[in-house]
Order: structure tokens, then C-alpha cells, then sequence
């Protein structure tokens, strides 16, 4: 699956801006191996801390309350953080003051002009 999912990517002509992420972390590593210039990451809804050996990591919302330093913590292990937050509409000042770099959102277009941006490419 993982070397069917580059194929499509490389045909695509999109590789080179791909991340690939997952909730499982050995799907992600094996999309890896077959193309190591893509970045990868780990989803997750109970890891405490950003300790996988993935260049971003997304985790479930909460955990950025019980855990306030996860994203400086994945920023000094050089990682970009992006919390799963399906509507963060209501959360966005606490990404801003937590420095993360991108959201993962159920509607996108909605989160972009909720932070005054464009979402056209």
C-alpha cells in the first residue's frame, strides 16, 4: 500500500510538498522507506509527550491541556506540531500562544477564514 500510495504521489507531481500522516506509526515509517524525502507524522490521542520519530506530530486537543508544554517540547526536538482538533474555531488563541504550526480540522476553509486568511492556493 505504501509503495502504491508514492506512486500516485510522484505521478501527481506532488511529492516533494507531502506529509503523510497516520495514526499508526509504522505505516507513516513505511511510506518513509520507500521515499525518504517525505516527511511524516504521528496522530495520536494518548501519547503525553512528542517522543516518535516523526518530523511532525498531531495530537487529540486535550492532550495540549494536560500536557501545556507538548508543542514547545516538539519544537526543540525540531518537530512541527499540529493538534487534531476537528472544530478548533474556539481553541485558535490557545494554538497561537502555543506556537503550532498548522491544524488538523475537519473543515479547513472554515479555520482559514476564522484566522482572517485566503483559502485558495
Amino acid at each position: 500500500m505504501a509503495a502504491r500510495l508514492v506512486d500516485q504521489l510522484r505521478a501527481a507531481g506532488v511529492l516533494e510538498r507531502t506529509v503523510v500522516l497516520s495514526f499508526r506509526l509504522e505505516r507513516a515509517l513505511a511510506v518513509q522507506q520507500i521515499a525518504p524525502e517525505i516527511l511524516i507524522g504521528l496522530i495520536t490521542l494518548t501519547r503525553l509527550a512528542p517522543t516518535a520519530p516523526a518530523q511532525l506530530v498531531g495530537p487529540y486537543w486535550p492532550l495540549l491541556l494536560v500536557n501545556p508544554w507538548y508543542a514547545a517540547w516538539a519544537h526543540r526536538r525540531g518537530m512541527f506540531i499540529a493538534p487534531l482538533d476537528p472544530q478548533p474555531d474556539r481553541r485558535l488563541w490557545l494554538y497561537r500562544l502555543l506556537r503550532c504550526d498548522a491544524i488538523l480540522t475537519n473543515d479547513p476553509a472554515s479555520t482559514l477564514k476564522r484566522l482572517g486568511r485566503d483559502s485558495t492556493l
